[in-house]
């Protein structure tokens, strides 16, 4: 039995007609990407959930963007 469930994120379908899941370890990788990859007003019952590395992108590796990262998280 699985500890850690999750969607499947390609949306296939199982064998019962439901969507399938991913479990334990590739159900934690999915949590963690979507978590990544949410905009900050993207969920629209959590607008202020969000993780915005995304915005440090393209910055240079320096002390004061390593803090602000954290600071994101």
């Amino acid at each position: 039995m699985a500890y850690y469930k999750d969607i499947d994120m390609e949306l296939t379908v199982a064998q019962d007609g439901d969507v399938s899941h991913d479990e334990d370890e590739d159900a934690v990788k999915n949590s963690i990407s979507n978590i990544a990859l949410t905009v900050q007003g993207e969920r629209a019952m959590l607008p202020s959930f969000a993780y915005n590395a995304h915005q440090l992108l393209f910055e240079p590796l320096t002390e004061d963007t390593a803090n602000r990262l954290a600071a994101a998280m």
